[in-house]
């Protein structure tokens, strides 16, 4: 059953001996409890930083129009990061992008550094080939998304099909019947830890949620999720 972000703040409350948000309330007004809010969403951050979740996995399609070298990729967002495959016989990890503008034609590109994308194009702007054959990732959309950056320009439109890691935005004061999608048991651990310490508390539950604790619970849920998604057993040879 997923956990929401009012269930999350009452777990944490309940733990702390506040009291715990109604089931009719509809927004975060007292501040002690937006407080806990603020601290929920910061561990949730870092556990969806902490490794590439199933649950955040996406593909993302976006068409790149001809003659253009860059496009905003819709849905993502600053903290969002391309998934890679482990290739094992070269011991390299690559990013997980195809043309896919021709069916059973698809054609991988080959990331390079941004400034390196950049050079080439500004000393050598080519447009007048089928496909691009090289791309970076850069962050400077004006939308918070990132930027699909391409070399060289194609003359004419191409799908290009991405799978991406995209964390779940930020949790509002009125998002609170918005289910967390990363697994709840290290946030719930962290944030207790964390209330704690910011209330300088030394008795009472203050040893059971520790630091140490809440790592434990984000390695234990980062090894469940790479064991269901294979790991590198099962990469072909």
């Amino acid at each position: 059953m997923a956990v929401t972000y009012r269930d999350m703040i009452n777990r944490v409350l309940r733990v702390l001996s506040e009291d715990e948000i109604a089931g009719s309330t509809t927004e975060l007004t007292e501040q002690y409890v937006k407080l806990i809010g603020t601290f929920v969403n910061h561990i949730k951050e870092e556990v969806e930083d902490a490794t590439n979740w199933r649950v955040l996995r996406q593909f993302v399609t976006v068409t790149l129009p001809a003659g253009e070298t860059s496009v905003a990729l819709t849905g993502t967002n600053n903290r969002s990061r391309l998934y890679r495959e482990y290739d094992e016989l070269s011991g390299i990890q690559r990013p997980v992008i195809v043309d896919t503008t021709t069916e059973d034609q698809e054609l991988n590109l080959r990331e390079i550094d941004t400034a390196r994308l950049l050079y080439k194009e500004l000393i050598s702007p080519v447009s007048n080939v089928p496909n691009a054959y090289e791309f970076a990732i850069d962050d400077s959309s004006a939308d918070d998304e990132l930027l699909l950056r391409v070399y060289p320009a194609a003359n004419n439109d191409r799908e290009i099909t991405l799978v991406m890691i995209i964390p779940q935005d930020r949790l509002s004061d009125t998002d609170l019947d918005t289910a967390i999608k990363v697994p709840a048991l290290p946030i719930e651990m962290g944030t207790i830890w964390y209330a704690l310490e910011e209330r300088g508390e030394e008795l009472g539950v203050n040893g059971v949620f520790t630091e140490q604790r809440f790592r434990t619970a984000l390695d234990s849920a980062i090894g469940k999720d790479e064991a269901a998604q294979g790991g590198f057993q099962l990469v072909p040879v």
